[in-house]
């Protein structure tokens, strides 16, 4: 876990000198992610860790993940797509929306959309949670919009090695910006329970 959170406020600090390529800089972040993520037999690009709280039920548990989702998206009962307190089991659809690639001045203007799946399996003690991606909407302004589009992640460098070098420098950052909002997403649901785990332990005053 210590690996996760410090990636999660050291991916978007400058690596190395402003001299450094968008080649190396790319290398570098999917350097500090690798591990994070793993791509299933479907090809489908997922985040996933188990998170153990100590002296919490299911119930507890699957409270607490219910409150995260509500927190979380504007309209929980709209993302929800299972909620299943007897298995423990809930899974929302969302997205992460209108990341732009400020790294690279060219086509900065573009607005990428990830649409993900977040499942949480909830027993006594832990929850495994984990973020699957859909897809993701490419939006350019509107004078090009006829270029929108919505492609699955594998259109992304470094799975996609036949773009242009202007388009995998791209790709590779915002990949690496999918899977760092995926890690502060799973990240939020552990402080929630962790937070709301110590408040409760401290009510006998």
């Amino acid at each position: 876990m210590k690996k996760t959170l410090l990636f999660i406020f050291s991916l978007f600090i400058c690596f190395t000198a402003m001299s450094q390529s968008h080649k190396e800089k790319v290398a570098q972040r999917l350097n500090s992610i690798d591990g994070l993520w793993e791509k299933d037999n479907n090809g489908s690009i997922y985040v996933q860790q188990i998170i153990d709280f100590e002296r919490l039920t299911k119930e507890q548990l699957y409270v607490l993940t219910k409150e995260h989702f509500v927190n979380a998206y504007r309209d929980a009962n709209s993302v929800i797509q299972m909620d299943d307190k007897e298995n423990g089991i809930i899974i929302g659809k969302g997205c992460y929306r209108d990341i732009a690639c400020v790294d690279i001045f060219a086509g900065s203007a573009i607005k990428y959309t990830f649409w993900h799946i977040f499942k949480c399996e909830i027993k006594d003690n832990r929850v495994r949670a984990t973020i699957i991606f859909i897809n993701y909407d490419e939006r350019y302004p509107v004078e090009y919009s006829y270029k929108n589009g919505t492609y699955n992640l594998s259109n992304l460098y470094p799975f996609n090695t036949s773009k242009s070098k202007l388009e995998k420098n791209r790709g590779g950052y915002l990949f690496c910006y999918a899977i760092a909002h995926a890690l502060v997403s799973i990240g939020g649901l552990q402080s929630l329970i962790l937070n709301s785990n110590s408040n409760s332990s401290n009510d006998d005053w």
